[in-house]
């Protein structure tokens, strides 16, 4: 439901002013940044998950453990046979979508957010 109300949110967001400053491939990456920027969420904090040493914090080194696992459990689903939809895609279209999404989940650390926002 939440990946839901996000992607709407998007929508709502890229249908206003903003919308003219997109092109489609951009669209197309926000939309499924949304929608996967929270796959698979345990249910705790990175914070949480760094304490406890769970499995997660060692794989990602106790760095945005949760978002780098929503990427993992995303970019998984699509190397399963059928699952794939951006496999006709040009390579390197497929390898910008990657960067970008990968880009964008990551960038959903909240331990981050007040740096981001600096940036801007």
């Amino acid at each position: 439901m939440h990946a839901a109300d996000v992607a709407q949110s998007v929508n709502v967001l890229l249908r206003g002013a903003a919308k003219s400053d997109f092109c489609a491939i951009d669209l197309l990456i926000c939309f499924f940044a949304a929608a996967c920027h929270d796959v698979a969420h345990p249910g705790v904090t990175n914070a949480f998950r760094n304490a406890i040493r769970d499995e997660g914090s060692i794989t990602y080194n106790d760095r945005s453990v949760n978002e780098n696992m929503h990427c993992a459990v995303t970019y998984r689903t699509l190397q399963r046979p059928g699952c794939n939809w951006l496999e006709n895609l040009a390579a390197e279209q497929e390898s910008v979508i990657r960067k970008s999404v990968v880009d964008i989940v990551l960038g959903t650390d909240m331990a981050h957010h007040f740096d981001n926002l600096k940036k801007f």
